[in-house]
């Protein structure tokens, strides 16, 4: 069966931010490429707006977590955002702080319902 660039944009375009994700870093591995950090977080925070949906723009802040999840929430944050252990590590530990701005709204409830299955807690904005 042969799919056309469309029906693969749309196939795209339905899948939650994790599963995103994931398509993401299995096409680098399969294909041997790998993007700038840079350009994987704009394209994981810009899915809404990059794509023609609408756009209600949402912050996400880490208020805090148990300490035993410490390490959870630092991975998730890392899935997330493609950003190296030192710089996520930092982040989680310097909360209650800003982890993502500018979101749109289903990207942000998907981040927050991520985060806070790891243990976080998050409040949305």
């Amino acid at each position: 069966m042969s799919l056309t660039r469309k029906q693969v944009i749309d196939y795209i375009k339905s899948l939650p931010v994790s599963e995103l994700v994931l398509l993401m870093e299995e096409l680098q591995e399969e294909l041997g490429v790998e993007l700038p950090n840079m350009y994987r977080e704009s394209v994981v925070m810009g899915v809404g707006p990059t794509m023609g949906m609408a756009y209600d723009s949402c912050s996400l802040f880490l208020e805090g977590y148990p300490e035993d999840k410490k390490i959870l929430v630092i991975k998730t944050y890392r899935t997330l955002t493609s950003s190296t252990l030192k710089e996520a590590k930092e982040l989680v530990e310097s909360a209650p702080c800003l982890l993502f701005e500018d979101l749109d709204r289903e990207t942000a409830e998907e981040r927050r319902r991520l985060l806070e299955e790891s243990g976080a807690r998050v409040r949305l904005e």
